[in-house]
């Protein structure tokens, strides 16, 4: 989902099943939308998809060694319903957007010397 993030929240621990919630700022307008962890290969693979919430999702990460690192593969899919039926263009752009700076702040927390 394209927009803010503002709460993320975790209805269980174990991965397959799971459920995330997270509320973001969508076009000025709140909204929640709730995952569910649709497939799962301990160090290898997660699928997340919509259950709940304004744009219906499924988004595929897949890790891959590579060298002394680990590289990252991800595959979004997304539906727009209802008046955001009418901005899908501007959605995706946004949903990109935010993915890619999902991403980065991930990386800047797993690269992060163990002092800082």
């Amino acid at each position: 989902m394209a927009g803010e993030r503002d709460r993320v929240a975790s209805r269980r621990a174990a991965p397959g099943g799971a459920r995330i919630v997270e509320r973001r700022s969508l076009f000025g307008h709140k909204a929640d939308t709730e995952l569910e962890v649709a497939g799962y290969e301990p160090g290898r693979r997660l699928t997340l998809r919509t259950i709940r919430g304004p744009v219906g999702l499924t988004i595929d990460h897949r890790l891959e060694q590579e060298g002394a690192g680990t590289k990252l593969h991800v595959t979004a899919e997304g539906r727009t319903s209802g008046v955001l039926r009418f901005a899908g263009p501007a959605v995706a752009a946004r949903a990109r957007q935010e993915l890619r700076r999902d991403f980065d702040r991930l990386k800047q927390i797993l690269e992060r010397s163990p002092q800082e």
